[in-house]
């Protein structure tokens, strides 16, 4: 039986990364700003690949420009290769430590054809022109890289030498000079119980063969002890990557670290993949200086981690890879085409087809359910339509598809006339259709956060925004003023609220799914005005 050991933590950051690259492979002028978790998305040859390989050269001191890392684009030799990065409070204090001057005004480092460049608000400073200050800030400042590819342990055609290199890495981070490290032998059958759901039974343990020769084992949900060789294919993976991650979390080296992973789904099961979704994000919320790059080809992926900032990456006719930075309501159809999918790969999975009108619907309500209830998630299908006035057309695509169609609603406008279509078109009984206010006042304005408490809404504003003047009395006030105002709902009015007290700027909109993010966190029962949706699923997946 393990006892519990402490958990290792790592200093607080303070800002996300901001990246600049100029003429580096097929990035002629790009910005990218990564958030603890960024997901990258596109096309083969669209530039992925290509991110890695200019973080690499950036934050690795000794690594030099090559032939091959000139864009193929730019006729003017002389113009320089520059990929930048910005300082948060800590790094810049280091380095003014290191250049014993307090006074400077950092801003960012850059390197430019191999030399490292302090800039400040009115000067830039070479540091190869200084002494041993190159090494000393990569020692003590410039992030540290991970480059994480189960596909460089294939050495050959033959798996099992991949599992026996599997096997090796683990043992080098549970072995300490001959003695089980039982600290990260029970941090990682933690991560394995929290986060492997094909089974929630296995646990790895170590075994000493004989005197100082150790092998890893694993117990399944039978407890059926087997050598980890022997294992699946998935778990390995899986358990390769929670290996390398905790890698990095013990190296406590009280620096920014990046990991980079490429294509992760490989020889994962989808719910495989959406545990290490899981993990990554839970991995970002305890170390707050651990940031993931990860590049992926998988929907599951992409909309398991849809919360998180996903870049998708396209190439020029010229051939430059352009950066899309729109968020994931705003830009699935290019997502989608990107990953190469027909719309038909995503809407026949599941007994039951919900077709909702946004993100936060389709990422929530199946929280919910699983939170509250006991139906089976895997058996529904949500779809965002991107607004109410598209279902009906989205129907109409799906309509022949062998599953059970459900239509949610807001109780608005735009709600009111998408029910009236599809009421008059008759093409799934009345009863699928689901509005979030009565039938006997459809015009009152319901949007999906105004199922929650109004309360838990206030609070959840409150800590997204910093603003501790925003409270129940000054809104209802506020609402007060203009007629239009008082009825408008809750979840709708915040964000006008918000800009007329100058909490966000005009054209800045709400926060809407870190505010759904926090009412599903923080809810203690199941919202009553989603009940009639409940209850209709659970008639249609028990017919």
């Amino acid at each position: 039986m393990m006892s519990k050991k402490k958990k290792y933590s790592l200093r607080k950051g303070d800002i996300m990364i901001n990246l600049s690259i100029q003429n580096f492979r097929s990035f002629e002028d790009v910005t990218l700003a990564l958030d603890n978790v960024t997901i990258i998305v596109g096309k083969n040859d669209s530039g992925k690949s290509n991110l890695f390989r200019a973080l690499y050269y950036f934050f690795n001191v000794k690594q030099t420009l090559k032939e091959s890392d000139r864009p193929i684009f730019m006729s003017d030799n002389n113009k320089k290769t520059c990929v930048s990065f910005n300082l948060n409070i800590t790094e810049s204090n280091k380095i003014k430590k290191i250049l014993n001057n307090n006074n400077l005004k950092l801003k960012y480092i850059s390197k430019e054809n191999d030399n490292y460049w302090c800039y400040t608000e009115d000067q830039k400073i070479n540091l190869n022109n200084l002494k041993n200050k190159v090494d000393k800030v990569a020692e003590d400042v410039i992030p540290e890289i991970y480059y994480i590819d189960i596909a460089k342990l294939y050495k050959s055609f033959d798996l099992f030498n991949v599992w026996d290199d599997i096997q090796s890495e683990i043992l080098k981070i549970l072995i300490d000079q001959q003695n089980i490290n039982s600290n990260y032998e029970y941090l990682i059958n933690e991560y394995i119980l929290k986060y492997w759901n094909s089974d929630k039974q296995s646990e790895i343990f170590l075994v000493n063969e004989t005197e100082g020769k150790f092998v890893c084992h694993a117990r399944d949900k039978n407890r059926i002890r087997v050598n980890l060789c022997d294992r699946g294919t998935g778990f390995q993976t899986f358990l390769y990557y929670l290996m390398s991650i905790i890698k990095v979390v013990k190296s406590k080296n009280n620096k920014r670290n990046i990991i980079m992973i490429e294509e992760p789904e490989r020889m994962m099961h989808p719910q495989a993949q959406r545990d290490f979704v899981k993990l990554v994000n839970d991995i970002t919320k305890e170390y707050k200086d651990i940031y993931f790059i990860i590049t992926t080809h998988s929907p599951v992926i992409v909309n398991e981690g849809s919360n998180n900032k996903i870049l998708l990456f396209e190439k020029s006719e010229r051939g430059r890879t352009l950066i899309n930075h729109k968020p994931y309501n705003e830009n699935w159809k290019k997502l989608r085409y990107a990953l190469g999918m027909l719309p038909s790969d995503s809407l026949i999975i599941g007994k039951v087809t919900v077709l909702v009108e946004g993100i936060c619907e389709k990422l929530f309500i199946p929280r919910l359910l699983e939170k509250f209830t006991d139906i089976k998630i895997s058996d529904i299908n949500f779809i965002d339509c991107n607004g109410a006035s598209n279902i009906p057309y989205i129907l109409d695509y799906v309509k022949d598809l062998p599953t059970k169609i459900v239509v949610l609603l807001d109780g608005d406008n735009q709600g009111d006339q998408a029910y009236k279509k599809l009421r008059d078109n008759s093409i799934i009984p009345l009863e699928n259709i689901i509005s979030l206010c009565n039938k006997d006042s459809r015009k009152k304005d319901i949007a999906f956060e105004d199922v929650f408490d109004v309360n838990l809404l206030v609070e959840g504003l409150r800590k997204i925004y910093n603003g501790n003047s925003i409270t129940i009395e000054d809104m209802d006030k506020f609402k007060s003023q203009k007629e239009h105002y008082s009825k408008m709902c809750w979840g709708r009015f915040a964000k006008k609220y918000l800009r007329e007290k100058g909490i966000i700027q005009e054209d800045d909109d709400l926060k809407k799914v870190e505010l759904c993010e926090f009412l599903v966190s923080n809810v203690k029962e199941f919202p009553e005005k989603l009940s009639p949706l409940l209850e209709r699923l659970k008639i249609l997946l028990n017919d």
